[in-house]
């Protein structure tokens, strides 16, 4: 189902990162902006040459992404060790409920353990009780939580 994203994927990769992105504009309209497109061409070719982008396939259609890096810590006072950072994930909004999202989050365990990965990491706004409630029922759990203050 994941394969590395190719150039041509750019188009349906931007449609789908506008459905999420929409979602974060409503959550967080003083962070969130619309823009023209979520992955201008540099931005999607970098994300490809760092095979950190991975589209979803099935029956021959893109029916969601994941924008992922792996993050390494080698650094005093931390046990070496290396996470594979799930920036951003996106099932179509027609597909989902499916098992698509299952689907996408096993084998990206898959592809970070490929990658020497101990861990998936992501994050997610505290609005999104859909994402959120899927988040656990695939196991994950809260490892720390982000503060801020307007000022």
């Amino acid at each position: 189902m994941l394969e590395l994203a190719r150039p041509e994927d750019r188009e349906t990769v931007n449609a789908l990162a506008e459905q999420v992105h929409r979602l974060h504009i409503g959550w967080r309209p003083d962070l969130f902006r619309m823009a023209e497109q979520m992955y201008p061409e540099e931005r999607f070719r970098e994300a490809i040459e760092k095979k950190e982008l991975f589209c979803a396939w099935q029956d021959g259609q893109i029916v969601g992404y994941i924008n992922a890096h792996v993050a390494a810590f080698d650094i005093p006072g931390f046990v070496a060790h290396r996470e594979f950072v799930m920036d951003e994930l996106c099932v179509r909004e027609d597909c989902r409920s499916q098992g698509i999202g299952t689907q996408i989050m096993q084998e990206a365990a898959a592809l970070a353990k490929a990658f020497g990965c101990t861990c998936l990491r992501l994050g997610a706004y505290v609005e999104n009780e859909d994402g959120l409630a899927f988040y656990r029922k695939m196991g994950f759990h809260l490892r720390g939580v982000t503060l801020e203050r307007n000022l």
